[in-house]
């Protein structure tokens, strides 16, 4: 009897396990953010979606490592550190690649790189922003220890402006905003890409998940791709509903929301395919290699690209 139950059990759990799944985002002003609030997508898939919001990548994927999260979007920079760790996920989507969305934002009597020093700057640890962060003081020679690097949430950074604790801060929209009626942008991160050092956020997914339920990851794809493809062929403005859509969900002004969107650009199906091949592991290895200089990792490896797995992308209709 009690082994009938035991199975019994194990068969109620792996039915929920089938039909329940976790799905970790974060707060940027991106176009998902409309997918997530669309409840029929939930009718789409046939599944129970359990939308988790995470305040930054490396937390998203501590849960991931533990089984709590099946699917995310995470920047590249925590990606590159779980490649180098050989964890077991692999990313199938460019979410979007980053430009003027992600930018330092500093008070207005901080006029060059060098006024950085002794000062009190602010960004998400393990984040895109903190990497281009890092490579913006080398390359103009300041070394981290010549000024403060806190550890903060956007939701943090917002406060912590406001309050005077930090004299800046390296983040993303809708907070990026809020820093930039009072402060200006010293650098974003689409001029440090341009200089060789890109970024972009990406769709993970845990590799016993891709196994298990491919069928949810084509049709989970096949929503953000179409949805990639309304947003580059819409005029973005403030009376447009996808704008409306994510400005609600993210607690931020349609304005905003329209200047952040400006600031990324959303690859589709094909373009999906050429980055995965090329591009973005190449960006995986560099991210990494200024991640072990800076002795976040332990290990660079020689590919990247059995962590990226664009079958999924292809199999698009």
């Amino acid at each position: 009897m009690r082994i009938l139950v035991y199975i019994l059990c194990s068969l109620v759990f792996i039915s929920c396990s089938k039909n329940e799944i976790n799905i970790a985002y974060q707060g940027m002003a991106n176009p998902w953010k409309a997918l997530i609030a669309n409840e029929k997508f939930n009718e789409l898939t046939n599944k129970k979606i359990n939308w988790k919001q995470f305040d930054s990548g490396s937390k998203v994927i501590n849960a991931m490592v533990s089984g709590g999260v099946d699917i995310a979007v995470i920047g590249s920079t925590p990606l590159a550190s779980a490649a180098s760790r050989e964890l077991p996920l692999k990313m199938i989507w460019a979410m979007e690649i980053i430009g003027k969305s992600e930018a330092l934002v500093v008070r207005k009597s901080i006029q060059s790189a060098q006024n950085l020093k002794g000062k009190r700057i602010a960004v998400p640890f393990g984040s895109t922003t903190h990497y281009h962060f890092l490579l913006y003081l080398k390359l103009n020679d300041i070394k981290p220890n010549e000024l403060e690097i806190v550890n903060l949430s956007p939701a943090g950074i917002v406060a912590g402006w406001e309050k005077g604790q930090i004299d800046g801060a390296f983040v993303w929209a809708p907070s990026l905003e809020a820093l930039k009626e009072k402060g200006r942008v010293l650098i974003s991160s689409d001029e440090i890409a341009q200089k060789g050092y890109p970024t972009f956020d990406a769709i993970v997914a845990r590799n016993s998940f891709l196994e298990n339920d491919p069928g949810f990851i084509n049709k989970f794809l096949n929503e953000v791709n179409q949805l990639h493809l309304e947003v580059n062929s819409q005029n973005m403005t403030t009376e447009n509903q996808k704008v409306q859509t994510i400005a609600n969900f993210v607690g931020a002004k349609p304005n905003d929301v329209v200047t952040s969107l400006k600031g990324y650009t959303f690859p589709t199906k094909k373009q999906q395919i050429e980055l995965m091949s090329s591009e973005l592991p190449k960006a995986i290895k560099m991210t990494s290699e200024f991640l072990l200089e800076q002795d976040k990792i332990q290990k660079v490896l020689n590919d990247y690209t059995p962590f990226i797995d664009s079958n999924f992308a292809k199999g698009l209709q």
